[in-house]
């Protein structure tokens, strides 16, 4: 590991359907690069907000499953969105730096990415590092 550092990030949004919603906030991040910190204390540092209303879910409304990376929201609004703000640990090491960087572009270019191997590419983006 080259560095390691703490961030805050978000969950992508997530719809309510019942009073009880499971938010994976894991989803969308790469394991290798970004782990949640389950070092300090949730309840203090980790926010769930009800998107629709703006207003912040109390930390009893709410359960931490850190085996499955899932918060659960009890006491949902059906039809309300929710996000979850928890810090993470992240890994940037030079080849998780090129990672990030093909993840940002990656969206925009995929059609020229399938054009060029992989650590072709790698090297590339890596030489500008």
């Amino acid at each position: 590991m080259e560095e390691c550092q703490q961030i805050y990030v978000m969950s992508k949004f997530h719809l309510a359907t019942s009073n009880e919603l499971e938010i994976p906030f894991m989803d969308g991040y790469f394991t290798d690069q970004v782990q949640p910190d389950y070092v300090h204390d949730e309840k203090l540092y980790w926010e769930v907000i009800d998107r629709t209303t703006g207003k912040v879910v109390s930390v009893e409304n709410w359960v931490l499953d850190k085996e499955r990376n899932i918060v659960t929201v009890h006491g949902a609004e059906a039809f309300h969105e929710y996000t979850v703000s928890f810090f993470s640990i992240c890994y940037l090491g030079i080849q998780l730096k090129c990672i990030i960087i093909l993840q940002i572009i990656g969206e925009t270019f995929h059609t020229i990415f399938h054009l060029m191997s992989v650590n072709r590419l790698l090297m590339n983006i890596c030489k500008l590092i």
